[in-house]
């Protein structure tokens, strides 16, 4: 294999790396090139999950049959922190309960001020189809959560204080600068802001009651 040849392939394969990584956890401004019918969340089924794992396998399995002394200095350096990367995040989706240990990371609060910071094509219905997709996406992690065995209690209560700030943070919408700038009619979303902040409050709920690691925390240390 020529090293310019070596190279090449080299930076091929990179570049799907890259593009895996904006499949799966784009940010606002790549999603709004789907199309106004896509929110900014990424899909939690199961499906996606194994997809993820599949990929990051095939690609760490790509870079470690690559010749390395057909690399030069840089891109040896970018191999080494692609490959532990891949490794850490492989690793990470795979150890047990992982994936549904963490309630903070269903919350919607984090998306979205990446859009009010970042105003991309087709905001308003971007932003509308988000509002949309949040019951859903709490309905999902509620099932998600309510299986898992490693929640984190602490995780578990810092969720719990988030979501009062994501539901402030969510009635505040039709007054934001950026909302009425790129909307012309904020009143247009407060009805799918009511279901947001309701879906939120049933989530918070859901983590105080129903949590099974949040009932073992009260009972052992006496918390209310």
């Amino acid at each position: 294999m020529a090293i310019t040849s070596a190279r090449d392939d080299w930076d091929e394969l990179c570049e799907r790396y890259y593009q895996s990584v904006s499949r799966f956890d784009p940010q606002p401004q790549i999603k709004a090139t789907w199309g106004s019918k896509r929110s900014l969340f990424n899909d939690l089924d199961d499906d996606q999950h194994y997809a993820k794992i599949a990929l990051k396998e095939m690609m760490l399995s790509s870079i470690d049959e690559f010749p390395v002394s057909e690399l030069d200095s840089n891109r040896c350096f970018q191999r080494v922190f692609i490959k532990r990367q891949l490794a850490y995040e492989l690793s990470e989706m795979l150890r047990s309960g992982a994936r549904n240990s963490d309630p903070l990371k269903y919350l919607p609060y984090r998306s979205l001020i990446q859009l009010m910071l970042n105003p991309v094509a087709q905001f308003s219905e971007v932003l509308l189809n988000s509002l949309k997709a949040i019951p859903e996406r709490l309905r999902v992690a509620k099932s998600h959560l309510a299986v898992s065995q490693s929640v984190v209690d602490l995780y578990l209560l810092a969720a719990i204080e988030a979501i009062k700030a994501n539901e402030q943070w969510l009635s505040h919408i039709p007054t934001m600068a950026v909302v009425n700038k790129y909307t012309g009619n904020p009143d247009h979303f407060i009805k799918d802001i009511d279901n947001a902040i309701y879906a939120l409050k049933d989530y918070r709920l859901f983590l105080e009651n129903d949590c099974k690691c949040y009932i073992n925390k009260v009972e052992s240390e006496g918390l209310k």
